[in-house]
C-alpha cells in the first residue's frame, strides 16, 4: 500500500501533531513554470491560476497538502501544517527557515504545558 500525505495527518496518533511541510526544489518549479513546460492544469483541473505564475503554482501546490490537513471539529490546517518552500543550495534561505522551525517547536512545547 502506497502511503500518501493525507493518510499520515489523518492517522489516529498524528490528528492533532504539528507538521513542518518542506517542499523543496523551489528553484526548478520556478524554472519550469517559466519556461512553459510545466502546465500544471494540464494535471491538475482543479487549478484555476496563471500555469506561467510561479506564486500562482506554489499557492496551489501548498493548498494541496495544507488542505488534506484539516478534518471538520479538528484543529485548523493553518495550526498544523507549517509549510516552506526550499532550495537546499541556498544556505542563507534553509538558515532563516530553521529558525522558523525553531520558533514553531518552542511555541508548541511552551502551549503544552501551559506557558504560552
Amino acid at each position: 500500500m502506497r502511503v500518501r500525505f493525507e493518510h499520515i495527518v489523518q492517522y489516529q496518533w498524528f490528528k492533532n501533531q504539528t507538521f513542518i511541510l518542506f517542499l523543496n526544489k523551489q528553484d526548478l518549479l520556478e524554472a519550469k513554470v517559466r519556461s512553459g513546460k510545466a502546465d500544471i492544469s494540464k494535471n491538475f483541473p482543479a487549478f484555476k491560476g496563471d500555469p506561467l505564475q510561479t506564486d500562482d503554482v506554489k499557492e496551489f501546490i501548498k493548498t494541496m497538502y495544507t488542505d488534506k490537513a484539516s478534518s471538520p471539529g479538528e484543529t485548523s490546517s493553518q495550526e498544523r501544517v507549517y509549510p516552506h518552500f526550499t532550495q537546499a543550495t541556498d544556505t542563507e534561505l534553509i538558515t532563516e527557515i530553521f529558525k522558523g522551525v525553531k520558533r514553531i517547536i518552542l511555541k508548541k512545547a511552551l502551549e503544552i504545558y501551559g506557558l504560552s
